[in-house]
């Protein structure tokens, strides 16, 4: 059994929030079109997103701290000059505490593995049966194959083999892996389990002796709207993307077979009215 963790970012860190819950929507939309019950997702919120979505797999869960300062983490100034600026940083606070507090509830309930998946992302409908179909045999997974998708464009851009370094919906990992920290801790390697995906195989095989196993086909596709990507300051934009990697990138036209597999036209019409309004607002 798999427990799906997805971290919703508060009102007050949002460009658009209309466009967020929209996003969020259309991913757990897209997740909920696996049968069966051998999974369940966990909405992790500080303001309600309503979605008047409801589902015997779907969970929202109000995440129950008071938040804290970036400041008042161990080693702040260190972290802050190798890795982030302030927006980033606190944003990633919020998001780890959150995928934590949602792996103590899955844990809880007995899920077997969890997987971080971000709010605007789109999993395949091959993941979850592929996991379900040889859980208990390995560690974990991760997936080093996906799709970069603009809102508005007719392709893909495919990334070969480097994915879960792009991106935080990329690894699905054992229970027994995770530990659940003090949730008041300050320790920043505590709590930043999922959020630095980057590290994650690594960290499962060197502090843990574990060791996720490559899922064999592209499961995830990362989507830009334009309007909350580049409001993250670590996020690699787009035309850097096919400048400066083309040997990893490669551009896909949407076919019909990758619409229905990552339900990319799920509430298209809405996403495109959205995002175009928003963006004659801020013209």
């Amino acid at each position: 059994m798999i427990a799906i963790v997805i971290p919703f970012r508060p009102k007050s860190e949002s460009a658009n929030w209309a466009l967020d819950v929209l996003l969020l929507k259309r991913t757990l939309v897209t997740i909920l079109r696996q049968t069966g019950n051998d999974y369940h997702v966990y909405v992790l919120y500080t303001d309600f997103p309503d979605t008047n979505l409801v589902h015997d797999c779907l969970t929202f869960s109000k995440f129950p701290l008071v938040s804290f300062s970036i400041r008042e983490l161990n080693d702040y100034e260190s972290l802050l000059s190798r890795h982030y600026d302030d927006v980033y940083f606190r944003r990633h606070l919020d998001k780890s505490r959150k995928i934590m507090w949602g792996c103590k509830l899955a844990k809880e309930a007995g899920y077997h593995y969890i997987m971080n998946v971000d709010s605007d992302d789109l999993i395949s409908n091959r993941l979850l049966p592929f996991i379900l179909q040889h859980e208990n045999e390995v560690d974990g997974w991760y997936i080093p194959g996906g799709y970069v998708h603009e809102y508005d464009k007719k392709y893909l851009l495919k990334i070969k083999s480097s994915m879960h370094l792009l991106n935080g919906s990329t690894h699905v990992v054992n229970v027994s892996l995770i530990k659940i920290p003090n949730m008041e801790s300050k320790e920043w390697t505590e709590i930043n389990f999922f959020t630095d995906h980057g590290y994650l195989k690594k960290r499962v095989q060197i502090e843990l002796g574990g060791q996720l196993i490559p899922i064999p086909f592209k499961a995830v596709v990362y989507s830009r709207t334009g309007i909350n990507n580049i409001s993250e300051p670590h996020l690699i934009k787009l035309s850097l993307l096919k400048k400066c990697i083309k040997t990893i990138l490669l551009f896909k036209p949407l076919s019909s077979s990758l619409i229905i597999e990552f339900n990319l036209n799920a509430y298209k019409t809405e996403l495109l009215k959205t995002i175009r309004n928003k963006s004659l607002v801020k013209g």
